[in-house]
């Protein structure tokens, strides 16, 4: 939300700010009511939807937390990362549910802490889909350059996280990137290659001996 004057009415929770551009705090039980009521207004106006994809911790301001400096905030600075996103699931995953039981609410991971990680994905509703990058933290070095975004993975740290998971009983899905890293793969022009079927291979028989099911 960028700061301008069509904001000034909303000047008690807007407080993280980024270039520019303010996150609305969600601690105001008003800010998640609207979450909620604003998923339910789309998801009554598009009955076929298949449902919503979240990711809360990315280069996108959408919480206090969001960038890790919910400092400037009175409320959010003195709650854990993981109670405040975790609210944020509750209220998107109660508006899509009010108006369709059966569409999908997928809640990626990406750019949590492990501390939040093994907090929140056993409090998440059992009805939805947790999302984790197969290979986050693959230490890989390709042509002299050291990454840890590519290579098929799992990885332990993938593997931890399905066990977060289990603990609370929600389904979960993995993301894999099949012939490229994930950057190239969002911007598939710019793929010399198309996506690997041997990767995916490798991938599907690495994470099959951990007693995974596949859907």
């Amino acid at each position: 939300m960028r700061g301008s004057r069509r904001n000034r009415g909303r000047s008690g929770i807007l407080y993280v700010e980024s270039r520019g551009l303010y996150a609305m705090c969600t601690t105001p039980p008003p800010v998640r009511d609207w979450i909620s009521e604003t998923l339910a207004h789309v998801f009554r106006a598009v009955p076929d939807l298949g449902g919503v994809f979240s990711i809360t911790m990315s280069e996108n301001l959408t919480n206090c937390h969001s960038h890790f400096h919910a400092e400037t905030c009175p409320r959010c600075s003195k709650r854990r990362n993981w109670e405040v996103v975790g609210e944020v699931m509750e209220a998107i995953h109660r508006g899509v549910r009010r108006s369709n039981p059966r569409a999908e609410v997928i809640i990626w991971d990406w750019g949590w802490p492990e501390e939040m990680s093994r907090e929140l994905i056993p409090r998440l509703p059992k009805d939805t889909r947790q999302l984790s990058a197969s290979e986050w933290s693959t230490p890989i070095e390709r042509g002299g350059v050291k990454t840890q975004v590519d290579g098929p993975g799992p990885t332990g740290w993938h593997m931890t996280i399905t066990l977060c998971s289990g603990q609370g009983h929600a389904p979960r899905c993995s993301r894999c990137s099949a012939g490229g890293t994930y950057r190239r793969l969002k911007r598939i022009s710019t793929c010399p290659t198309p996506p690997c079927g041997s990767r995916h291979h490798r991938w599907r028989w690495r994470l099959l001996p951990r007693c995974c099911r596949f859907d």
